[in-house]
């Protein structure tokens, strides 16, 4: 995909891809196809080199990889 796809792909995120969390801000510009679609939970993904990549990671599976470290260590929360 390249092009306008991007774009629109990056426009129809309307949730993080990787837990869910709401878009907060999009900006877009088609003609440089550049853009950035942000979102709540601190997730950022970006075009760049014609394609989407993440910008900022999200932060929920880091959580989840602590839970369990601290599970597996009889830590508690």
């Amino acid at each position: 995909m390249n092009g306008p796809g991007i774009i629109d792909t990056l426009v129809a995120l309307a949730h993080c891809p990787v837990c869910g969390a709401a878009r907060s801000s999009l900006t877009y510009h088609r003609p440089q196809v550049i853009g950035e679609a942000l979102f709540s939970c601190g997730a950022a993904f970006a075009v760049a080199n014609a394609e989407i990549i993440p910008s900022t990671l999200c932060p929920a599976p880091s959580h989840v990889a602590a839970r369990v470290l601290n599970a597996s260590t009889g830590a508690e929360e």
